[in-house]
């Protein structure tokens, strides 16, 4: 409403897919729905069919979870329970026991870290053998308690997968400075409005978002602020590809387009290890 121009490295959330953004929002961080996508396909390679989702029942959580359900439906698998769960309750071993006893061969769990924790704790207290994986969405990434995570048996901590958005720099030999999640995103934030500020010759908010999504796709390929200008100063459109290699925004909604996820794991130490990528398009 005050005509300001945004981009967020880290805001995830569903619900600003849709926003009334006047089209002054944009996102280097790609949406769930492009996560519950990559989590469906992480499901579907386990080979299970019938999957349970747990998720915590709140503006984040509900849509999340609807997400997911659509996303393994594309995939050609069936939701046999939805279990909502509140952060506020004390113990969580009536949705363990639900998630247990259900024909399902996979569990969805969507949450917050610390919730996602108790949730795990809580199927670790039920037999669980009938539960070939646990997937659980980027939140449980870097686990605030990677303690509580080591304590669980090891046989479920095992069987625990988890998918989060790739926020690293791409290239495992040069790893991004400053170092941390996201911090790439927010590099190719700074990149993006500056390279559109040049494309717009103008530092209006409504000028440089005209131009934000289109340096990002369909052009001469370019990874750097300099790389950029130099490109556009010999007359040629440019498609900037940030530290975390892909870098393509919808010049419909903002956000991005195709995006890498990461599929993870959690070690003795209860700790994430990367173990393979996922490529999504949107």
């Amino acid at each position: 409403s005050n005509g300001k121009l945004v981009c967020s490295p880290t805001a995830s959330a569903i619900a600003l897919d849709e926003f009334p953004d006047d089209g002054l929002l944009f996102r280097t961080v790609p949406s769930d729905s492009l996560q519950a996508r990559a989590i469906a396909e992480a499901v579907n390679q386990t080979g299970a069919e019938r999957v349970a989702i747990a998720y915590i029942d709140d503006p984040y959580g509900r849509p999340f979870s609807d997400a997911v359900e659509v996303a393994l439906a594309d995939e050609g698998l069936t939701a046999v329970e939805r279990i909502a769960f509140s952060s506020t309750a004390d113990d969580l071993s009536e949705q363990a026991a639900t998630i247990a006893n259900s024909d399902a061969r996979v569990a969805v769990v969507l949450a917050n870290s610390e919730d996602a924790t108790r949730l795990i704790e809580a199927l670790d207290d039920q037999d669980s053998a009938d539960l070939a994986t646990i997937v659980v969405n980027d939140a449980l990434r870097n686990p605030a308690a990677p303690q509580r995570l080591q304590n669980i048996d090891p046989d479920l901590r095992a069987r625990i997968v988890g998918v989060a958005p790739q926020a690293d720099s791409g290239d495992a030999a040069a790893p991004f400075d400053p170092p941390g999640l996201f911090a790439a995103n927010a590099y190719d934030c700074a990149n993006l409005i500056a390279l559109a500020a040049v494309r717009a010759s103008s530092d209006a908010p409504a000028d440089m978002a005209t131009h934000i999504a289109e340096v990002s796709v369909s052009g001469s390929v370019c990874t750097t602020y300099a790389e950029c200008l130099a490109t556009i100063d010999s007359g040629l459109q440019i498609d900037y590809n940030g530290p975390s290699g892909v870098t393509d925004l919808s010049t419909r909604t903002g956000d991005p387009s195709r995006a890498i996820f990461d599929r993870f794991v959690f070690n003795d130490a209860g700790r994430d290890e990367l173990q393979r990528q996922i490529v999504v398009v949107g």
